[in-house]
């Protein structure tokens, strides 16, 4: 094992403990200091924060009192081992599961880790939407470097990637620990401080092995067995228990419901390979407009191509440089990005007019539209929402590829990423709702009836998933010879999508629900 990917992985987690856990409870009590609370249990027990948290424990549950703001979740986002952390079983005569039954143990600050000081931020405290993604980007950060760090070793490139995404969201929070952070960089490795501040991040293994644990005296009571072979059992389940949480959501045999189904009926193929002398990779994307149009970008030929879906005719726009992506602005006007320009050119399809130009700093891959907004993935790990009307631009930091997927329906955001094999769900602010493992690489993602997702696998899989991510189900669809498919596209109004590779080759297909 290399020495410096030990020391690296050290300043890393160094950094965690030393910088970022303080400055989020420092902004948990900087909040609740300007409510006028006096201190953080005051704080838990407040009427709005022990509700909030409640819900966020216990799903689905009604309460007797502000039943307003009962909030009814689909997932646990504190378990039960935080909960009885934070709270106690205060005596009442609600005869109901309620947050009233509850007050808050004198817990300090300084005893909450950082994912639950992310919970309490995100959810009871008064945020920028900066601070808010900041705030996301260092908790997912920690949780892909440190939590289910085994090795406690990163390599030269985890390491640059995630420090500088670290140093940058630190100092959105607060400004005055760039200094700090930089005498950790230059930090000489400290094994027995690692291993100390390893265990403090390794949350969720510690409340596995809490589990686990409980019931290790009376097995050792009834069963004579190796303490070291327990203990390799004990941390091999463990190691199983990890991984199969990170994969839950994603998990066919976990699921105690199943999406609606859908039904895709074959109606035909389109080949335009005949069009061009194609080589392969020719077309990067495509759309389905509501007039029928089909959209492609031609990266190799520097074109936008269009025909309608009953391939009567075909219509070239001759561009500046090769199209990476494109995105339907409204019926008749499309955007595409362009790498090698960093920009995006908007254009009306049916005059063949270019309408505006943007410049970026970056250069820029996927895109989508979202209101009067464009969404763009760039180099630099930036995924940028432009605003088009009053020409500003908002930068969401997170890790972004050229494979990478993007997706707008009706006020979210879906950002597929190619090679951590992973969904995140932002609002149309670049708040982030939610980031899930999907176990497989996707390839491509449209919105059906109902809000639903369709995401392409590139393996040629079809999951038809609930617009949280909660549950899905694999879509069984006739005629599904199409050699490597890469792109799909869905249109609400005609109730018909397409699926294509890149070669040119387009399957459409008409697509009813099933209750």
């Amino acid at each position: 094992m290399d020495k410096e990917d030990k020391r690296r992985f050290f300043v890393v987690i160094s950094a965690f403990v030393e910088v970022v856990m303080p400055v989020l409870r420092n902004r948990i009590e900087i909040d609740f200091r300007s409510k006028r609370m006096g201190s953080f249990r005051d704080f838990l027990n407040s009427q709005q924060t022990l509700h909030t948290l409640f819900h966020l424990c216990f799903k689905r549950v009604g309460c007797c009192t502000d039943t307003s703001n009962c909030k009814r979740t689909n997932a646990t986002v504190i378990f039960n081992s935080q909960w009885t952390k934070l709270f106690s079983i205060n005596p009442s005569n609600c005869g109901r599961p309620c947050h009233c039954k509850y007050t808050a143990n004198p817990i300090q600050l300084q005893d909450i880790d950082i994912t639950l000081a992310a919970t309490f931020l995100r959810n009871c405290c008064s945020l920028s939407p900066i601070e808010m993604n900041s705030i996301e980007t260092l908790r997912d950060n920690k949780n892909r470097f440190l939590s289910h760090n085994t090795k406690g070793t990163l390599t030269e490139i985890e390491f640059k990637t995630t420090w500088s995404v670290i140093n940058d969201n630190i100092k959105k929070i607060d400004m005055s620990k760039g200094d700090d952070m930089d005498k950790i960089e230059k930090r000489t490795l400290d094994e027995t401080m690692c291993q100390q501040y390893h265990t403090q991040c390794m949350d969720l293994c510690q409340s596995l092995k809490e589990v686990v644990f409980e019931g290790v005296e009376q097995i050792e009571k009834k069963i004579d067995i190796n303490q070291t072979q327990l203990d390799q059992k004990i941390d091999k389940k463990i190691e199983d228990m990890t991984q199969a949480l990170e994969s839950f959501i994603w998990n066919e045999e976990t699921r105690r419901h199943s999406v609606r189904h859908a039904n895709l009926q074959y109606k035909q193929e389109i080949d335009i390979s005949t069009i061009f002398d194609l080589k392969k990779n020719l077309i990067s994307d495509g759309l389905l407009t509501e007039d029928g149009l089909i959209v492609v970008a031609l990266c190799e030929q520097s074109s936008i191509l269009y025909f309608h879906i009953d391939y009567a005719w075909v219509q070239i726009i001759k561009v500046e440089y090769s199209p990476w992506d494109i995105t339907a602005m409204d019926n008749t006007a499309i955007a595409i990005t362009l790498p090698e320009a960093k920009r995006i050119d908007i254009y009306e399809i049916t005059s063949n007019i270019k309408l505006r130009s943007i410049d970026l700093d970056h250069c820029c891959f996927k895109l989508t539209s979202i209101k009067s907004k464009l969404v763009v993935a760039c180099e630099e790990n930036n995924l940028l929402i432009v605003d088009l009307i009053r020409d500003e631009i908002f930068t969401i930091e997170t890790l972004v590829s050229a494979d990478d997927s993007l997706h707008s329906s009706d006020d979210r955001i879906f950002h597929l990423n190619y090679q951590s094999n992973s969904m995140t769900c932002y609002w149309d602010d670049g708040i982030k709702i939610y980031n899930i493992f999907l176990g497989a690489k996707p390839q491509g993602i449209t919105s059906i009836f109902d809000e639903r997702l369709l995401i392409l696998m590139k393996d040629g899989t079809l999951r038809l998933s609930e617009s949280d991510g909660n549950m899905y189900r694999n879509l069984v669809y006739e005629d599904d010879r199409l050699h490597n498919p890469r792109i799909i596209s869905y249109n609400h109004k005609l109730r018909q999508l397409f699926i294509a590779n890149r070669h040119g080759i387009f399957h459409v297909y008409k697509v009813q629900k099933i209750e």
